[in-house]
């Protein structure tokens, strides 16, 4: 079988796919992508079995294809999260109009809280990246966005709140020259997806494994490693406010 995790920094991943085949029985081979648009189309074109995606580009691929929920991580007892619009912490920006004529780090086209979030405000106030930021780029990753405004790179960026809330939790280093000036409204957590086809048996197998692990104390101490405090079935309409943004 093939995994992929596209939307978190821990090397803690390996171990959850490695714990996965133990409990099926069955070798799972990890590819990693730069973008999400690489990953939405491996799903797509069939030679991914399963993925853990960014909520923007789920939304995208389930337009394009019969995309489905596996399971959704549950943190701080939730299935949802923010993006933070963050600054160097020496930085006099307080609100999100004062990056006018300013330089912002953006993550990938396709993410939700490192890009369309951010293009909704613009668009609430008239403008778009060209007319209203000095320079724009993408960084691909959103630990590459913190440490592009912790170096004085660009003057801000829009970020995952979790990949933040995880490293302050495990890292604090590297986020402690940036700080939070904007938090959004909550959306649909990145999930676990997967594409029906003949390996539906093990998919089950594979939902079933994460559901229960929480339960188990290896699979526990991945989770809490992980930032996570289990995983659950969530349904497709928690995406659906995301639609707007897409």
């Amino acid at each position: 079988m093939t995994g992929v995790q596209t939307c978190a920094i821990p090397i803690y991943y390996e171990n959850l796919f490695k714990y996965i085949e133990k409990k099926i029985g069955v070798s799972i081979k990890l590819k990693q992508r730069r973008t999400y648009q690489e990953v939405n189309d491996l799903l797509k074109e069939g030679k991914l079995d399963f993925a853990f995606v960014c909520s923007g580009a789920y939304v995208v691929a389930r337009r394009e294809f019969p995309l489905k929920l596996l399971v959704a991580p549950v943190i701080n007892g939730r299935t949802y999260y923010q993006a933070y619009i963050i600054v160097n912490k020496k930085s006099e920006i307080d609100k999100f109009l004062d990056f006018k004529g300013k330089s912002f780090a953006f993550t990938d086209p396709l993410s939700n809280t490192g890009y369309k979030y951010t293009l909704k405000l613009l668009n609430e106030m008239g403008y778009n990246p060209k007319n209203f930021f000095k320079k724009t780029i993408f960084t691909y990753a959103h630990d590459n966005s913190i440490q592009a405004v912790a170096r004085g790179l660009v003057d801000g960026a829009t970020i995952d709140g979790l990949v933040y809330e995880y490293l302050q939790k495990k890292f604090p280093e590297r986020v402690s020259q940036v700080k939070i000036i904007k938090k959004s409204e909550w959306f649909g957590i990145p999930p676990f997806v997967y594409v029906p086809n003949k390996h539906d048996k093990l998919i089950k197998q594979i939902q079933k494994v994460l559901l229960n692990m929480h339960n188990d104390e290896e699979g526990k101490k991945i989770l809490e490693d992980l930032g996570i405090e289990k995983f659950k079935i969530v349904s497709p309409k928690i995406y659906d406010y995301l639609e707007q943004f897409n």
